[in-house]
């Protein structure tokens, strides 16, 4: 009996393995694909957050050193103009990297900063141009101590 010489792999052993290792590639790919999307929707939520905090902030600062100004918050920007009073800040644009929504409304409102109740309840939304879904929502009190006369 002649013996047979089975050195080597099969035309078929390396089909399978190519396969095998095609699958395995291709869910590798598919985790490290989600986890990229996942990571970018995060940083980009993460933004956001820090956009907002950053506006109520300069809102804030501008608050308590303004006696009388106009804040505009609309689709495109946030700014301030007309800063009467206190220290004198020049106007400015806030932010215009987003779309922002605010609760209530300020289109060119005065805003009376020195009177005795001068609160500010405000609901903040600032929303990616992209993606309308991603968006961050603050609600604060901006508010400013009243000096002793």
């Amino acid at each position: 009996m002649k013996k047979v010489d089975e050195r080597g792999i099969t035309l078929v052993e390396l089909l399978a393995t190519i396969v095998l290792v095609s699958i395995v590639m291709v869910l590798i790919w598919n985790t490290i694909s989600i986890s990229m999307k996942y990571n970018l929707a995060e940083t980009k939520k993460l933004h956001l957050q820090q956009e907002a905090n950053y506006i109520i902030t300069e809102i804030q600062r501008i608050h308590r050193q303004c006696d009388s100004y106009q804040l505009t918050i609309t689709g495109s920007e946030v700014s301030m103009k007309k800063c009467v009073g206190g220290n004198q800040i020049p106007d400015e644009i806030v932010s215009n990297i987003y779309h922002y929504i605010a609760l209530p409304e300020y289109k060119e409102e005065v805003i009376e900063a020195k009177i005795y109740d001068s609160t500010i309840d405000l609901k903040l939304t600032v929303q990616d141009i992209q993606n309308k879904k991603l968006k961050v929502e603050v609600q604060t009190t901006i508010s400013r101590y009243k000096s002793i006369q």
